[in-house]
């Protein structure tokens, strides 16, 4: 199983409801240290409001596919306004 992790965009934002590049890239960086944490590499897709993907990042070691996967995962969550863990829960 892999981890989800879920993290708050506040202050991160161009606004009320747009995630900026920098803002994305914070994102990417506490993922990047919170799978450190577990030994674990992670591939990282962090969309906008809107569904397009600001940032796609294939973690060191990890297969193509799972890159892929993390930008369906995060597209179903922002869609389902469900958040990441919540669903891997439901798929259990």
């Amino acid at each position: 199983m892999f981890p989800m992790f879920m993290l708050s965009a506040q202050n991160l934002t161009t606004g009320f409801t747009s995630l900026n590049q920098f803002g994305a890239l914070e994102i990417a960086g506490k993922v990047n240290l919170e799978a450190r944490k577990i030994g674990k590499n992670a591939s990282i897709a962090v969309l906008d409001a809107s569904g397009n993907v600001l940032l796609l990042l294939k973690g060191d070691g990890v297969g193509p596919h799972n890159t892929l996967a993390s930008q369906r995962k995060a597209y179903t969550s922002l869609s389902t306004k469900t958040s990441s863990l919540e669903l891997m829960k439901k798929a259990e």
